[in-house]
C-alpha cells in the first residue's frame, strides 16, 4: 500500500530520503517545520510495508529502559528503532504536536531506506 504525505526541508533537492526522515499527511503541518526558514515542502509518495503503532513504540523504548514523556523522544533514539526492525517494522506512526501552536499530527517515521520517492 502506498501513502502520499509531506516532508519540510531547507535542503534544496533531495532526491532520495534515508531512513529516519519524518512525514506528516499535511503540507500545512510540514510547513510548520520550517520555523519561518526558507525552505521546500516535499510532496512523497510512501510503500508502507509494517509499520509499528506508537504502543509499538513506546513498549520497544520501555523495553530499552527508557522513560520518555513524549513518543518522538522515543523515535529519535536509534536504539529504539534498531528494535522495532528486528521486531520486523520498516516505520512507525505516532501522534506529535507543531512547535508554534500545538496542533496535533501523525508522523509517520521511516527505519529503512527506499522506501519514499518524490513526487514533487
Amino acid at each position: 500500500m502506498t501513502r502520499t504525505m509531506y516532508h519540510a526541508s531547507t535542503t534544496a533537492d533531495i532526491q532520495d530520503f534515508l531512513a529516519g526522515a519524518c512525514f506528516v499527511d499535511s503540507a500545512e503541518i510540514a510547513e510548520t517545520f520550517l520555523n519561518g526558514n526558507a525552505g521546500r515542502i516535499y510532496h512523497v509518495v510512501i510503500e508502507e510495508g509494517t509499520v509499528a503503532s506508537e504502543d509499538d513504540l513506546r513498549e520497544a523504548g520501555e523495553l530499552l529502559g527508557l522513560d520518555h514523556a513524549y513518543a518522538f523522544e522515543f523515535a529519535d533514539d536509534a536504539r529504539v528503532q534498531e528494535e522495532l526492525m528486528f521486531r520486523g517494522f520498516d516505520s512507525v506512526e505516532y501522534a506529535d504536536v507543531t512547535v508554534d501552536n500545538g496542533e496535533e499530527f501523525t508522523c509517520l517515521r521511516t527505519l529503512i531506506n527506499d522506501t519514499v520517492r518524490v513526487v514533487a
